[in-house]
């Protein structure tokens, strides 16, 4: 039987769902991870029209990838054409762990 929780490596494997992540960029403890970056959004009414509103972008990471990231600090989501990622500058919301050895980490630009 599959356990997502046993085995993280499938969920932030580059050749699947990760993408290369940059913490600190040009900072001293600068450093590349993996994760699974999602821009959601949904579909709303506004003033008779339906649209798209996007909200805030997300990063699920390995606790231990992240551990010592905080509010505020900066982070790159380097382009990958596979899945369709442009990347991008962020900084850090929130940083809301699992407890279960996931990050998700709430973005804004």
């Amino acid at each position: 039987m599959f356990d997502p929780l046993a085995d993280l490596n499938t969920f932030f494997d580059p050749e699947e769902w990760a993408c290369e992540v940059v913490l600190w960029p040009g900072q001293p403890e600068e450093r590349s991870i993996y994760g699974i970056f999602d821009q959601p959004s949904e579909l709303a009414e506004v003033g008779g029209e339906v649209g798209h509103i996007a909200l805030s972008p997300t990063l699920r990471a390995r606790s231990s990838d992240v551990e010592g990231i905080r509010q505020g600090d900066p982070l790159r989501v380097m382009p990958c054409p596979r899945l369709g990622i442009v990347g991008g500058d962020y900084r850090v919301k929130k940083h809301l762990p699992d407890g279960h050895g996931v990050s998700l980490l709430e973005l804004m630009q």
